[in-house]
């Protein structure tokens, strides 16, 4: 994972704690995911519906196996998507 990139998880896990986004990034083997409530899941989820209002009109890629969503992703690229949510 790269320091430069941001996700939606790891902006929330920011958000609930700047140390550990910190140790997410530079020491992923020392952190344990189990702190990870369901208010950091909910929050994930407020953060991706405010994200997507920016947007207006998205395609959702449906979570589900992760090279049939990177397919999927790949195809709505090439066929001059916009705005992709979950991809």
């Amino acid at each position: 994972m790269s320091a430069n990139s941001i996700t939606k998880t790891l902006y929330c896990t920011g958000v609930q704690c700047p140390k550990m986004l910190w140790l997410k990034i530079h020491k992923p083997e020392l952190f344990d995911d189990s702190v990870m409530n369901q208010s950091v899941l909910e929050a994930g989820t407020k953060v991706g519906e405010l994200a997507r209002e920016l947007f207006g009109d998205f395609t959702v890629v449906q979570y589900g196996d992760p090279s049939k969503m990177a397919h999927e992703t790949e195809t709505l690229i090439n066929n001059g998507e916009k705005a992709i949510a979950e991809g």
